[in-house]
């Protein structure tokens, strides 16, 4: 069905795919990090043997691709689970709820594979607060570990300073360290320093970046703070409004809002409005080619919002 509904022809995603595996091999990489497009069972990514895959990484199962992917929360966790390999590690961040973390492990399970959870109680990691790292604010975080189960896995990083903004950013900062724990059981050597230097390195576009003084200047907003994000699900909502309580807790914010139609755009707005406080927010559409065509209308959203949230409009 699939096929048919591509005209038997490659997707974008799997032309890239390809292409990212082609390189891959050219460089003769050691290791590589693929996230899988869309659930993982039938996804492009997911042709790696279980001889070639050092271990599986499932972050998060939230309603992302919900249609597509079964139309709930426990199909998507099947879809998920499908990147599972005989015999190898499966990590696995959360926090899930307990149906779904069933269907996880029951996967890993029957699959003989062992999980190391970042959300198990040997994990005492803790968000100490925030500091300014040449005029960026980054969080202060420890990441301590002693996991026992299935492996004995123990770090403790002190004081490492998080780029990446939010409470569900140290529980990936903790994930990528129960994976590099995990490589290291396998005979790999990344030292606690070089860890430590991983995760206070990386950094998305999008995910809570936070522009320069230089690039506000040249939105013709001088003395703001701009930061972008990626979020448009009601789980992602809750983080992004969530850290910016954290990180600003005392400033007005104004909220800038692009949504596609096909997304629960109510939902995030809900999501994001019971976080936020003293803000105006602004939903604009996207003027980029066929991307208009998919934008959720402003006037739209703004009367449901009104009749949903009790939201007040000031023109």
């Amino acid at each position: 069905r699939a096929v048919k509904l591509e005209n038997g022809c490659l997707s974008h995603f799997e032309v890239f795919t390809a292409i990212a595996f082609s390189l891959f091999a050219e460089e003769n990489t050691e290791i590589a990090v693929v996230e899988a497009g869309l659930g993982g069972a039938r996804d492009a990514t997911n042709v790696i043997s279980g001889s070639d895959l050092a271990l599986s990484i499932i972050t998060t199962v939230g309603e992302e691709h919900l249609e597509a992917l079964g139309g709930s929360l426990e199909s998507i966790a099947v879809a998920k689970s499908g990147i599972v390999k005989h015999g190898r590690p499966l990590v696995l961040g959360g926090p899930f709820i307990p149906s779904i973390e069933c269907i996880l492990r029951g996967k890993a399970s029957s699959m003989s594979s062992p999980v190391v959870s970042a959300s198990d109680p040997g994990n005492r990691s803790a968000l100490r607060g925030f500091c300014d790292v040449s005029g960026i604010p980054r969080q202060l975080c420890d990441i301590v570990l002693q996991i026992v189960k299935d492996f004995d896995l123990s770090i403790e990083l002190l004081g490492v300073k998080l780029r990446m903004l939010g409470a569900h950013q140290l529980q990936n900062a903790v994930t990528a360290t129960c994976a590099a724990l995990c490589l290291n059981k396998q005979g790999w050597s990344l030292s606690s320093g070089s860890i430590r230097a991983g995760l206070e390195s990386a950094f998305l576009q999008g995910r809570t970046q936070i522009l320069s003084s230089e690039e506000a200047n040249l939105l013709g907003v001088p003395g703001a703070t701009i930061l972008l994000d990626g979020a448009h699900t009601k789980e992602s909502a809750g983080a992004l409004a969530n850290t910016l309580q954290m990180t600003f807790p005392k400033a007005k914010m104004v909220v800038v809002v692009a949504m596609a139609n096909d997304k629960d755009y109510l939902g995030f707005a809900r999501e994001l409005l019971s976080g936020l406080t003293n803000f105006g927010s602004f939903c604009h559409m996207i003027h980029i080619f066929f991307w208009l065509m998919s934008s959720y209308s402003c006037i739209n959203l703004i009367i449901q919002l009104q009749r949903s949230c009790s939201l007040k409009i000031v023109e």
